[in-house]
C-alpha cells in the first residue's frame, strides 16, 4: 500500500495501536521490494544475473554452456604442405582438449541472448 492512512476510516484515525499495527503490515507486506528485485534479477535483460538470464535464454532457445568443436585449432590444419608447421609444435598445446564444453558468464551469455534476439526478430535469413 501506498498511503496507509488513506485506508483508515476517520474513527480510526487517532488510534495508536490500530495505526501501529497496520503500518507494521504495511511494511512487512509490502511487495514493492520484492517486484523491484524480481525486475532488476529477472525481467530486465541489462540487469538479470544467473537464474534470470537462463530463463531469457530458454525464451530465445540458447544454453549457457556451449560445445566447441575441438578438431581444428587455429594454424593447426590449415597447411597442406609439408613446407609449413603447424602452431603444434608449441610447447604450448599438448594435443588434446580437457573439455570440449565451455560455460558464459553472465555478460557472455547476455550479449549471446542479445545477438539471438536480433536473429530472431531481424528478417536478415533464416535463424
Amino acid at each position: 500500500m501506498q498511503d496507509v492512512q488513506k485506508t483508515v476510516l476517520s474513527q480510526y484515525a487517532c488510534a495508536p495501536s490500530l495505526n501501529a499495527l497496520i503500518t507494521a503490515w504495511n511494511q512487512a507486506c509490502d511487495p514493492a521490494t520484492l517486484i523491484d528485485q524480481w525486475y532488476d534479477q529477472i525481467w530486465n535483460i541489462a540487469t538479470a544475473q544467473g537464474y534470470g538470464l537462463d530463463v531469457w535464454g530458454r525464451i530465445v532457445g540458447v544454453q549457457r554452456v556451449l560445445t566447441i568443436s575441438s578438431e581444428n585449432f587455429v594454424g593447426f590444419a590449415e597447411a597442406s604442405d609439408l613446407t609449413e608447421q603447424g602452431f603444434n609444435t608449441a610447447p604450448w598445446y599438448k594435443g588434446t582438449a580437457t573439455s570440449s564444453n565451455v560455460s558464459l558468464s553472465d555478460e557472455g551469455f547476455r550479449q549471446l541472448i542479445y545477438a539471438k534476439a536480433m536473429a530472431l526478430t531481424s528478417r536478415m535469413g533464416p535463424s
